[in-house]
């Protein structure tokens, strides 16, 4: 870790459950658990606390995160079904004849369900970042939009990763191969904001017209 007193500092870390080849560096500012006052001139608003401070501004940062997350994973779950078509296509079996894992009827299924899920997250993120480029007016309903968007192709991809180890066979869950590591950063798509539990509250209180009341935040 390189750094200077009371300044910033950078770390390598190596124990990330979905992280690169190379590892990852995390940014100390000032050292762990320090409090850094932000000088008056450098404060451009002040808002609520919670989602009653949630204005145009922070909308349209989460405008701008929300599908570029969703869209990583639904390339890792494209990634996937590459992978594992390309596998069943050369593994063979004696108990069919010696012909390809292709002709097994499951296999045909898992690889079906794989594509239509991928077919359903790839047109759920293509369309809300399609309204949102063209500035079609979801109202107040846009913060549940953006986050039920990353939410639910990140849970999509899950499933389609997970039945491509299932079809793919036991190569999979071992470090080095392509689709371990890919398992790997999927299921870290439920870290990257907002996860299960803020996606749930957004899209609940939004259909029924309480998000960013003032008040205790629940109950």
């Amino acid at each position: 870790m390189t750094s200077r007193p009371g300044g910033r500092g950078v770390q390598d870390v190596a124990d990330l459950a979905g992280q690169g080849g190379g590892g990852e560096r995390l940014l100390e500012e000032g050292g762990v658990g320090r409090q850094h006052p932000v000088p008056d001139d450098r404060v451009v608003r002040v808002l609520n606390p919670d989602f009653a401070g949630a204005d145009l501004f922070v909308l349209a940062i989460f405008a701008w995160a929300e599908p570029l997350f969703a869209n990583i994973y639904v390339g890792l779950a494209e990634r996937a079904l590459s992978l594992t078509v390309d596998r069943v296509q050369k593994k063979t079996s004696v108990a069919m004849g010696g012909r390809s894992m292709a002709h097994h009827p499951e296999v045909q299924h898992s690889i079906a369900r794989m594509v239509i899920e991928l077919d359903a997250i790839t047109a759920h993120v293509d369309r809300i970042a399609d309204d949102w480029t063209h500035d079609h007016d979801h109202g107040d309903l846009w913060p549940s939009k953006l986050v039920s968007t990353k939410y639910r192709c990140v849970e999509g991809a899950f499933k389609i990763v997970d039945t491509a180890m299932d079809v793919s066979g036991g190569r999979g869950m071992f470090r080095g191969d392509e689709l371990e590591r890919i398992y790997r950063d999927t299921r870290c798509g439920r870290f990257h904001p907002a996860n299960s539990m803020v996606v749930h509250e957004v899209v609940g209180k939004s259909a029924l017209g309480i998000l960013g009341e003032t008040g205790p935040r629940w109950g």
